[in-house]
C-alpha cells in the first residue's frame, strides 16, 4: 500500500477509535461525514471538493492531521502559497510528525516555485553580423561565333554583284557603241598591219 493509503487509514481509524472513548457531540459526528466524504473525493482525485470537506471537518474537529490533507488538495490545486500556510501551521500543531521530512522537502520546493525569479542579467545584444562580400564567378566569355563560310557572307555576294554588275555593262556598253562606231585598227595583211 501506499504511504497515501496508510496515512488514510490511520486518520480514519484515529476518528473512529476516539469516539469510543468518550460520547461523540454532535460537531464530530459532522466532522466525521465530511472527513469521510473528503476521503472519497480525494481518492478519486476531485482535489476542490475534497478541500472543502477537509475544511469543514477540520473547522468542526480542529484535528491537526486534517491539515495535512488540506495542504495537500492546496498542493494539487496549485494554491502555492496557501498550501505553504497549512504546511507550517501543521507542523506547528503536530511537531513530532513522522511527515515532518517529507513536508519540509516539499515546503522547500513550494517556497522554490513562489521566490521571485532572480533579476536577469542583460545579456549582450548579439554582435551585428558584418556583410560578406561574395564576389560573383566572372562570367565566362561567350562562344565564339559559329564559322560561317565565306558565300554565305554578305561582302562576299556585294564583290560578286558589283562584279557582275560591271561586266554586264561593259558588254552592253561594247556591244551598243560597235555598231554605231568602227574604228580602223588596220587590216593585218600577210603578216603587215596597215593603217
Amino acid at each position: 500500500m501506499s504511504a497515501r493509503t496508510w496515512l488514510v487509514l490511520a486518520l480514519a481509524l484515529a476518528l473512529t477509535l476516539t469516539p469510543l472513548a468518550r460520547a461523540q457531540s454532535p460537531a464530530e459526528l459532522e466532522a466525521k461525514q465530511h472527513f469521510a466524504a473528503a476521503q472519497k473525493l480525494f481518492e478519486s482525485a476531485h482535489w476542490a471538493e475534497a478541500l472543502v470537506q477537509y475544511q469543514r471537518s477540520y473547522e468542526l474537529s480542529k484535528y491537526p492531521a486534517l491539515l495535512y490533507k488540506i495542504a495537500l488538495c492546496q498542493d494539487q490545486l496549485g494554491q502555492y502559497a496557501e498550501a505553504l500556510d497549512t504546511y507550517g501551521k501543521y507542523l506547528e500543531l503536530d511537531p513530532q510528525t513522522d511527515r515532518r521530512g517529507g513536508i519540509e522537502e516539499r515546503v522547500a520546493k513550494l517556497q522554490q516555485l513562489l521566490a521571485p525569479p532572480p533579476p536577469r542579467e542583460e545579456e549582450p545584444a548579439p554582435p551585428v553580423p558584418v556583410p560578406m562580400v561574395v564576389e560573383k564567378p566572372a562570367a565566362p566569355p561567350p562562344p565564339p561565333p559559329p564559322h560561317t563560310p565565306a558565300y554565305k557572307k554578305w561582302w562576299v555576294w556585294t564583290i560578286v554583284g558589283v562584279g557582275v554588275a560591271g561586266a554586264a555593262l561593259g558588254v552592253g556598253l561594247g556591244i551598243g557603241l560597235s555598231s554605231r562606231f568602227t574604228p580602223n585598227l588596220g587590216i593585218l595583211m600577210n603578216g603587215l598591219v596597215r593603217f
